[in-house]
C-alpha cells in the first residue's frame, strides 16, 4: 500500500471555507489495482471506497478509477501504518497524521471514524489550533507541482 499510495497516491488537507479536511485518494487506470487496495484497506480495518469516471475521449483515454479515504479516524490509522514504509510522501504522511492525531485528541470518535461532534458541525464549536492551521499550509506547500512548486522553490 505504501508503494501504491507513494506513486499514485494524494495525501492532503482540503480547504472548504473555513473547515479543514483530510482527505487521501488513489488514481489509477486500473480497476483491478483500485479494488485490491480497497480490499488490502478493509482487511486492517480501515474504509475506503471506489469510484470510476468514464473518459470523455475513449479513443485517446482510459476510464479513471479512483479510491478515496476521508474519514479522519480511517485515515488517522492509515498514517500510522504509512509513516515507516512511506518513501516518497513520509513527509505527506507524517504532517498529516500530526494533524489527525490532534484533532481526535482534542474532540474524540464517534463510532464511524468521524470526529465527535456533539451535534454541531460548525468549525466555530471545533475551532482549529494554530498548529492544525500549519498542518494544512505545510501540506500545500509539499503537494506543490509544476510552475507552483518552482515559483515556491525560488521565494525567500
Amino acid at each position: 500500500m505504501a508503494g501504491l499510495l507513494d506513486g499514485e497516491g494524494s495525501i492532503g488537507i482540503s480547504k472548504c471555507g473555513k473547515s479543514l479536511k483530510p482527505l487521501v485518494q488513489m488514481s489509477s487506470t486500473s480497476k483491478e489495482t483500485i479494488d485490491e487496495a480497497i480490499g488490502v484497506l478493509t482487511d486492517v480495518g480501515i474504509v475506503g471506497f471506489g469510484y470510476s469516471y468514464q473518459a470523455r475521449d475513449p479513443v485517446n483515454h482510459q476510464d479513471a478509477h479512483y479510491l478515496r479515504i476521508g474519514r479522519i479516524g480511517a485515515i488517522d490509522k492509515l498514517a500510522n501504518l504509512m509513516v515507516p514504509y512511506s518513501v516518497t510522501k513520509r513527509r505527506q504522511w507524517t504532517v498529516l497524521l500530526t494533524f489527525t492525531t490532534s484533532r481526535i485528541k482534542r474532540w474524540g470518535l464517534d463510532g464511524h471514524d468521524r470526529l465527535s461532534r456533539g451535534g454541531s458541525p460548525s468549525v466555530k464549536a471545533h475551532p482549529y489550533t494554530p498548529a492544525e492551521e500549519e498542518c494544512y499550509r505545510v501540506l500545500r506547500r509539499l503537494n506543490l507541482r509544476g510552475a507552483e512548486r518552482k515559483a515556491m522553490s525560488h521565494a525567500p
